[in-house]
């Protein structure tokens, strides 16, 4: 397997009404090379240490007063969200295939808001999620609704995906973090269900804006086409991780006292989600990594769903785990959470299982900044990230497509905020480097 740059643009004709607004994706002009290569008690059972310890250097001195700012956002959008209820058509009546297409239709066609409360690329603060968002009317009733239609289909599915070469091909989206506008033009860019299988690595909500929106989204795609639509589990979809990180707020301030019903139902979702794929028998993918628990993937088909991530084990590991070259063997992670492995582990599982790629999302770090992805073990393993400016890190960000040669092809992008201006990279390198000033000043 070969991986090469390449810009694949595709228009599906049942994605063709979407509103792709000021502030869509495009492909990065030039990029520099990365670096080498049910749901039983949902009591708080422990509480999830940081998401991404590279994301530690991100925040600035200010995060209580992001937080703030950003529960001032909520507040202030409060008026239109509380009138989700209101207009969102009445769809109880609908058979389940019609109600489906209704707001799936509704999602795409949705009108992109530019709210300049939540613009922060000048600001001190790197917490409050993408600069503009989709304006989308659904009911909590709607939701629940979906959910439990959601996890049935999901359970059809193993826990472990084998996805053959008749699917192929298909696109790898990594990390979407609530930035349902970057997620919707990926379709304007790629295609939807119908020219191209997609296969998610998870973290779909937390720190961005649109958790919901991005969720519902995936979900009537994968319930409209079950076979052409994948997702995996991330660490943060777990019910202790969404309660620190923003989605159980999101819930709350949308739907108020249905709030907790809507995070509930969610949760549900979340605990049926597949944990790994393997694509036509050669390429692994996951959303963390590897775990010392397993030897072959065959061990991933016992885990039972619905699950609870737990404190240790396998399927935490595979949701938590990271590569890291710094540690032989297996190291503790610094997140506080599964372990660190090294490049001889990532040999000896591909060795094992036959294995010639490993695929993982879960992390961003300076190296991948410029790329949106990074190869590891001389290639055996690369990790990709596909929400760009996170945090307003001023990111790029990445996907995979593998052909049905098996050919893989990694688009490189970033929004179109980051796009077209002057010295942008100066500006990324000053950001940078005041960042780390402040990290410095905070030391000491």
């Amino acid at each position: 397997l070969i991986p090469v740059l390449s810009l694949r643009l595709g228009r599906s004709s049942l994605f063709s009404v979407m509103e792709k607004g000021p502030r869509a994706l495009v492909p990065s002009p030039s990029q520099s090379k990365p670096g080498s290569a049910p749901s039983g008690s949902l009591v708080k059972a422990r509480v999830a240490h940081s998401v991404d310890s590279n994301v530690k250097d991100i925040k600035s001195k200010s995060s209580t007063d992001s937080k703030s700012d950003t529960k001032s956002d909520t507040r202030s959008s409060d008026t239109t969200v509380t009138s989700r209820e209101q207009s969102a058509p009445d769809t109880a009546s609908l058979a389940d295939e019609k109600f489906v297409n209704s707001l799936l239709l509704r999602l795409l066609r949705a009108k992109v808001v530019d709210d300049s409360k939540t613009d922060r690329r000048n600001s001190e603060s790197l917490e409050d999620g993408p600069p503009s968002r989709a304006d989308v009317s659904i009911g909590s009733k709607e939701l629940i609704r979906l959910n439990s239609l959601a996890t049935t289909v999901l359970l059809a599915d193993k826990c472990l995906l084998r996805i053959e070469k008749h699917i192929l091909p298909i696109l790898i989206v990594g990390d979407i973090h609530g930035q349902f506008i970057h997620l919707r033009s990926l379709f304007e860019m790629f295609g939807g269900p119908s020219e191209t299988s997609l296969l998610f690595l998870g973290d779909y909500v937390d720190r961005g804006v649109q958790g919901i929106e991005c969720m519902s989204l995936l979900l009537t795609m994968k319930i409209k086409y079950p076979t052409r639509v994948y997702m995996l589990r991330g660490n943060h979809e777990d019910a202790n991780t969404t309660l620190s990180y923003g989605f159980h707020e999101e819930c709350l301030a949308k739907y108020r006292s249905e709030g907790q019903n809507v995070w509930e139902s969610f949760v549900n979702v979340f605990n049926v989600l597949p944990l790994a794929a393997i694509v036509n028998k050669k390429i692994f993918c996951v959303h963390g990594g590897l775990s010392p628990y397993m030897q072959t993937v065959e061990e991933i088909e016992k885990i039972t769903r619905p699950l609870l991530i737990p404190a240790y084990g396998l399927a935490t590991d595979l949701v938590w785990s990271d590569p890291d070259h710094r540690n032989p063997g297996w190291s503790l992670s610094p997140r506080g959470v599964s372990f660190n492995f090294d490049e001889k582990a990532v040999d000896e599982f591909c060795k094992r299982n036959g294995l010639h790629l490993i695929v993982r999302g879960h992390q961003i770090s300076t190296d991948m900044h410029n790329s949106g992805y990074k190869f590891f073990c001389g290639g055996r393993l690369v990790t990709i990230f596909s929400a760009p400016n996170y945090l307003n890190y001023h990111n790029a960000a990445a996907v995979m497509r593998i052909s049905q040669q098996m050919t893989v092809a990694i688009t490189v992008f970033r929004s179109s905020d980051e796009v077209g201006e002057e010295s942008e990279r100066k500006k990324r390198e000053k950001f940078m480097k005041e960042r780390e000033e402040r990290r410095k000043a905070r030391k000491k």
